[in-house]
């Protein structure tokens, strides 16, 4: 039987769209135990370790974010929590890779 953060990574890279997202972030040193996840990402407004950890009473998983937010970062939690496992990656690319509006970009 696969360990809970063996599953936790197929569900994070299930499909082309999401392994794009993950390699955008720079994701590297995947690293798992019995329920957690952690991997580090150089992505655009984040750079650190994350942490994915399975709730198993609610089952629904924890995104923890231990590093450094850029200073142009308007969300920085510490903690995400209370997420179904088809939502991790979109949820994790919001956060550290969301690009601003388009009316922002052209200056508007």
């Amino acid at each position: 039987m696969k360990c809970i953060a063996a599953i936790t990574l197929e569900h994070l890279m299930h499909g082309v769209d999401r392994k794009i997202k993950i390699g955008s972030w720079g994701a590297c040193d995947f690293c798992r135990t019995e329920i957690t996840l952690t991997f580090r990402v150089e992505a655009r407004r984040y750079r650190g370790m994350i942490l994915i950890s399975y709730d198993q009473g609610n089952d629904l998983y924890n995104i923890h974010f231990p590093g450094q937010w850029s200073e142009s970062a308007t969300e920085t939690p510490k903690i995400e929590k209370g997420i179904h496992c088809e939502a991790l990656t979109d949820v994790i690319d919001a956060l550290i890779e969301a690009r601003p509006p388009k009316a922002i970009q052209e200056g508007n």
